[in-house]
């Protein structure tokens, strides 16, 4: 699996699901689960913003997403019932 970009892109907050799966976030705006048996990665969020690194506890993907127009913030958190 490889990824294709202009300019590095940093990946980390590397979790692993189980054997076979793993979730990471790229850059700063998106949030991927990869079958790495099956070397198939897709993209579990919609937003082109600011993002946190994911957390993932007790079967439960957390992470939050924010975003400033300069004079207002906006925080969402987001729970993702992952089995």
């Amino acid at each position: 699996m490889s990824f294709v970009a202009d300019e590095p892109i940093p990946l980390d907050t590397p979790i692993f699901i189980n054997a076979n799966t793993i979730i990471f976030r790229s850059g700063m705006s998106d949030i991927y689960i990869l079958d790495l048996k099956k070397g198939i990665a897709g993209s579990i969020t919609s937003s082109k913003m600011e993002l946190s690194k994911p957390i993932f506890t007790n079967g439960i993907l957390s992470y939050g997403v924010y975003d400033s127009d300069g004079e207002t913030v906006n925080l969402d958190f987001y729970v993702v019932n992952i089995q």
